[in-house]
């Protein structure tokens, strides 16, 4: 079975557009996934709030267009696996919300948890650790920091 990983919103943004920070550091990173062969995954949820930041003037100097955004999201089946909102996610997403007793944006981290775990996959690849630390442990899920040099 290949390794995978999930790609957080904010991974995914830098690695597709320029002039943001940490730009480098995580298209470095993915590619160096490709390169391994690691099956990266992203979710309907991801790519909404790709969409948002995407377009965005707090994002961007110059937000895309919706036409821009939709040739991009339509690109991203080429190289990710996109995770649907299945019952078995649902399942998850409600068992974190309650063991945790999550409120708010809470939910967000909690629902690409919920996606990973229903999926198989152990590996967030994020630039927001701090919000996923609370499942490091008990949902053993391995936060990795897109670096150049993944070792």
């Amino acid at each position: 079975m290949a390794a995978s990983a999930f790609i957080d919103t904010n991974v995914l943004l830098r690695f597709t557009l320029s002039g943001l920070n940490d730009e480098k550091k995580c298209k470095d990173q993915l590619e160096c996934y490709f390169t391994m062969g690691t099956e990266l995954w992203i979710s309907g949820q991801v790519i909404r709030e790709f969409c948002v930041q995407a377009t965005h003037p707090d994002t961007l100097d110059t937000p895309l267009t919706g036409k821009k955004v939709v040739l991009l999201v339509e690109s991203f089946p080429a190289r990710f696996r996109i995770a649907d909102a299945t019952p078995a996610v649902r399942r998850q997403f409600l068992n974190l919300v309650g063991t945790f007793n999550l409120r708010g944006k809470q939910m967000h981290d909690a629902h690409i948890v919920a996606t990973m775990r229903a999926n198989g996959i152990n590996t967030l690849c994020t630039l927001n650790q701090k919000h996923f630390r609370r499942y490091q442990r008990r949902q053993l899920i391995d936060l990795e920091v897109p670096r150049a040099n993944p070792r």
